[in-house]
């Protein structure tokens, strides 16, 4: 299952493998979509492996949310 932005850019999808998004892999999950911000950057997801980001350590299966200019928000 996918969505898109009124532009035609892919906004949300459901995928059945792990997939890297900038940097970041992300869970295949039914419950949790991959989200894109419209110029296609990650925005969020459920992380499939830890990451550490400005100092800050991320565990597997957390939703890390990302704004526009590619900060964690908190």
């Amino acid at each position: 299952m996918t969505a898109f932005y009124a532009n035609g850019s892919l906004h949300w999808f459901y995928t059945r493998h792990p997939v890297v998004v900038d940097g970041l892999t992300c869970k295949n999950s039914l419950f949790q979509p991959i989200h894109l911000h419209l110029d296609g950057r990650l925005r969020q997801c459920k992380l499939d492996k830890p990451v550490t980001i400005d100092k800050v350590d991320y565990p597997r299966g957390f939703i890390i949310r990302i704004d526009q200019s590619g900060a964690v928000i908190e």
